[in-house]
């Protein structure tokens, strides 16, 4: 038997990408999804010895491993050779690869998206299934399980898909995309899956108990401001997050956002919210010992992030039910049927629309600027008026 290099411990410790040679042309690579892949190369070609394996190895599996390349080198055990550069590269690789190319998202969207892939794509034949076999059957396949149980998430999971497949085939490793192969079938004669929007609860009474529950809530204060803030205002949570004190005029309770931060970034005036009082006096009980309005508990010189939202109304029993999104929704079906004693809408839909920053078409869109702040500051200050009351109500 040849002399071999390394412990089953050492090539634990080995926890970076890359190759190492243990001795008689035996060697092993770590790969990038942090599986180890051990390699023997006979007459000039590399031939794998054994499939990838997870996890801490012992010396048990080390020796088979050594025992298994000896007799692939004495020629006394003949495999398929496969060059490690050659390889087939699975979707599960592909993912995490992607996972650590992408600098888009923060940390704690990156878990949120790895652990919804695991929960439910690792489990099917896509997983391990190599990028040039896979086709919009496979992903259809794949898709199956959450789609019956959770349609709206299926369309979220379709869209990871649609995103990594793009990378790969722009990266010369898929020649096309099955995943947007399929939506794009899919869609020619229906909705790819029918779920619905973000969750939101659109009648006062609930509203007014989830602003008691939060007030009551554990969540530190930031979290517990941004989730009012956005109660009161109904901006997007990606707005909301990197607030300055400089935006925010206490005198005169005005909030003006740069276009910059809007999604809507090809309009030429920024978004000017009106505060609530209600919103002015949590604003001026917050500390200003940052330049963010809600700066992260652990880092005074950043801004926390926008799923803090999300996470806490999660946290205070709202998954599910009610979203930092849907205070739009909710702003939205309540301020379009509230009515006078004669029945008269209170306020034109434009209005509305405005404060969420939504495109009108037609001749209604070319109003003035100076109107349309009005429109929205009436719209914001009976919707703060609305939120108070119901949140007294539910003291009750």
């Amino acid at each position: 038997m040849a002399k071999y290099t390394h412990t089953a411990a050492t090539l634990n410790r080995k926890k970076q990408h890359g190759k190492t040679s243990d001795g008689a042309a035996l060697s092993f690579i770590r790969n990038k999804d942090g599986s180890l892949t051990a390699w023997q190369r006979v007459n000039g070609k590399d031939v794998r010895v054994a499939a990838p394996v997870m996890g801490p190895v012992t010396e048990d599996w080390l020796k088979e491993i050594r025992d298994k390349a000896w007799q692939i080198k004495q020629g006394l055990l003949v495999v398929e050779e496969v060059s490690p550069a050659k390889e087939k590269k699975t979707f599960e690789t592909l993912w995490a690869e992607y996972l650590g190319a992408t600098n888009k998202w923060a940390e704690v969207t990156l878990k949120k998206y790895d652990s919804r892939m695991l929960r439910w794509i690792a489990p099917t034949d896509l997983w391990q299934m190599p990028l040039d076999e896979v086709t919009p059957k496979d992903v259809e396949k794949a898709l199956e399980m959450v789609h019956k149980e959770k349609a709206g998430l299926a369309v979220c999971i379709l869209l990871d898909l649609r995103r990594v497949m793009d990378w790969a085939v722009l990266r010369g490793e898929m020649t096309s995309n099955p995943a947007r192969q399929y939506k794009e079938a899919l869609s020619a004669v229906r909705s790819p899956f029918e779920y619905k929007s973000h969750p939101a609860i659109i009648n006062t009474r609930g509203l007014g108990e989830l602003l008691l529950k939060l007030d009551q809530s554990p969540l530190n204060p930031s979290a517990r401001a941004m989730i009012a803030t956005q109660a009161f205002t109904c901006q997007r949570s990606g707005e909301i997050a990197p607030a300055r004190w400089e935006e925010i005029d206490l005198d005169r309770g005005w909030w003006t956002i740069p276009r910059g931060r809007m999604k809507e970034k090809d309009r030429t005036h920024d978004q000017v919210v009106k505060l609530h009082p209600y919103l002015l006096d949590l604003f001026k009980g917050l500390p200003k010992d940052s330049e963010w309005v809600f700066p992260s508990t652990r880092d005074k010189s950043k801004h926390t992030l926008k799923e803090l939202i999300s996470h806490g109304l999660t946290r205070i029993g709202y998954a599910g039910l009610h979203t930092g999104h849907g205070w739009r929704s909710s702003l939205r079906t309540l301020a379009n049927d509230a009515a006078d004693d004669d029945g008269r809408p209170l306020f034109s839909h434009r209005w509305v629309e405005d404060v969420l920053d939504h495109k009108v078409a037609g001749v209604e869109g070319h109003y003035t600027r100076a109107k349309a702040i009005d429109g929205m500051a009436r719209v914001l200050l009976w919707w703060g008026d609305q939120l108070v009351a119901a949140k007294e109500e539910a003291k009750r």
